[in-house]
């Protein structure tokens, strides 16, 4: 994990500036260089984090479902605890259980890959929550690294019903624990990111709409693993039915997989912001399909040169062979996009020039609009 350290008092200063109230004249437009220095350096947030637990009712299996969420946070602390994510990445920028700052703050969701884990992305999470937005990653129960590697139908319907329920749990105040009364910490606002099954899952969850058609004439012969596994008509009802949830606003689909589940046409149905990322060293899955697909005027593509599989999580350069970027130079850009996306999603101005890659945060960074 890269060193996470608080800001120095000149970008304290110059995020104060952004957001200072009260003037009546409109700010200058940024500079490339102060898209650059907002976008990629710590924010002036402490980051707390939190581990909570969500039960919700699951059609899939007509019983409760629970998930272990993981919440960042900002906060006014000034020291604290390391934070040590599953026993695999001890954290130098976040704190456990640190105390809330003031909100509200707009959200972002995020969605693990296939055996992953809520923190698996914890160096996106962390910058995030350092620049007062509120973050917030379930661990898909049944579908982590903790969990083995089979995947079955329902986990295909259960992982959009897992963020929807987050979102559900966080209005209804199911979240709140002691001195984190996350309900209120939340200002309404939502965007999205997934990583490989998670990106699969953030296409479902913004508007993907499935070919049933192809899925009920593929799934004639069961597989022992997968979409197909298991397949019923309970599942053709909940694949027809869609897993959309307009309460999200925007989305960064990061090296996903699973397109035959939905085909052009029903990628096509993903009106809205959207980022697609891809790394160039990703062996396969389904970035290219996606991006063709897509047809919002708000899209945008991210390709990530040097960027494996795993480049978009914190075990970037393990596990992946190649000629693979360093990590920290993904990270580094891979946190200054997406914010970049989240800040533009919830009404930021000034950014546009990191979107359209006019301000361009490298060469390792190809950006299509």
């Amino acid at each position: 994990m890269p060193s996470l350290t608080k800001p120095g008092p000149a970008v304290v200063a110059f995020v104060s500036a952004i957001f200072a109230t009260g003037c009546d004249k409109e700010p200058p437009p940024l500079t490339p260089e102060e898209q650059l220095a907002r976008v990629q350096a710590r924010g002036p947030w402490a980051v707390g984090v939190h581990v909570l637990e969500l039960t919700y009712d699951d059609p899939a299996d007509d019983a409760p479902r629970t998930l272990r969420v993981t919440v960042w946070a900002p906060s006014p602390d000034t020291e604290g605890q390391s934070v040590e994510y599953r026993g695999l990445f001890e954290s130098e920028g976040a704190w456990d259980e640190a105390s809330l700052a003031e909100g509200p703050f707009p959200l972002v969701l995020y969605s693990h890959g296939h055996q992953g884990y809520a923190e698996s992305s914890s160096f996106l999470m962390e910058h995030l929550a350092s620049h007062g937005l509120l973050v917030i990653a379930p661990d898909h129960t049944g579908n982590t690294l903790f969990d083995g590697p089979d995947r079955d139908t329902e986990i295909y319907h259960q992982r959009p019903r897992d963020l929807s329920a987050v979102l559900d749990g966080l209005t209804a105040g199911a979240l709140d624990a002691p001195g984190l009364t996350l309900s209120a910490a939340w200002d309404g606002q939502v965007i999205a990111t997934g990583h490989s099954f998670g990106g699969y899952t953030l296409a479902a969850l913004f508007g993907g709409v499935y070919d049933v058609a192809s899925l009920e004439a593929a799934c004639a012969t069961p597989s022992e693993d997968g979409v197909c596994s298991s397949f019923d008509e309970t599942d053709a009802q909940a694949f027809s039915a869609g897993l959309d949830d307009p309460r999200v606003s925007g989305a960064v689909i990061m090296a996903p997989g699973d397109f035959d589940l939905f085909g052009a046409p029903g990628l096509a149905n993903l009106q809205g912001p959207v980022v697609i990322m891809t790394g160039e060293q990703d062996p396969g899955l389904d970035g290219d399909r996606y991006w063709s697909a897509v047809e919002s005027q708000d899209a945008r593509r991210l390709r990530l040169v040097g960027g494996g599989h795993l480049a978009f999580t914190d075990f970037s350069g393990q596990l992946e062979s190649g000629e693979l970027i360093e990590p920290s130079e993904g990270w580094r850009i891979i946190n200054g996009y997406t914010l970049a996306f989240a800040l533009h999603s919830f009404g930021e101005p000034g950014l546009e020039g990191i979107l359209d890659g006019t301000s361009s945060l490298g060469d390792a960074a190809v950006i299509s609009p």
